[in-house]
């Protein structure tokens, strides 16, 4: 555990200490639990079998962005319709998914360089740390998972990992 807790303080710049971290950690901790209880209120706010036939005719992000355009367009000062809401709320969901995306994959081209990378400094760099190759790699076994079709049976672990890494980052 102290490898990686000195391996990712080594990646933070030096004016970052362990209390602002803990006060980072701690406010994405609360803005991913309100995300939840939004998500979770707005799929309570309709009627199940209304929420059933958008799920499975429409999907996902229609369900969550009707639910929460019920709410903003009930905000006096906004004056939203129920249509520019939802159409708001699936921009948000959409910009967050990709921008989600490409963390994800920069990460993981990171992690395909590092894990690849000659420690000794006068060797010739392999081609498969180049970071376009590395991110072509990336790229392709996401393309790959995808047109299996067995995308959703990592979701579980997607979501373990990333409550691990937020008590990770938390305990810095």
């Amino acid at each position: 555990m102290d490898s990686i807790q000195s391996s990712a303080v080594e990646q933070l710049p030096s004016s970052l200490t362990k209390k602002p971290m803990e006060k980072l950690s701690l406010r994405g901790m609360l803005i991913e639990g309100m995300l939840a209880v939004l998500s979770l209120v707005a799929v309570a706010s309709m009627v199940n079998e209304e929420f059933i036939n958008i799920l499975t005719t429409k999907g996902p992000v229609p369900a969550f962005s009707l639910g929460v355009a019920r709410f903003i367009s009930t905000i006096p000062f906004f004056n939203f319709s129920i249509e520019s809401a939802q159409t708001f709320t699936a921009l948000a969901v959409s910009a967050f998914a990709l921008t989600s995306l490409d963390t994800a994959t920069r990460l993981a081209r990171f992690m395909f360089q590092e894990y690849f990378e000659d420690k000794q400094k006068d060797k010739k760099p392999l081609l498969i740390t180049n970071r376009y190759v590395s991110t072509a790699i990336t790229v392709a076994f996401g393309a790959a998972l995808t047109f299996s079709g067995q995308t959703m049976s990592i979701w579980p672990v997607f979501g373990s990992a990333n409550q691990l890494l937020a008590a990770l980052l938390y305990s810095l």
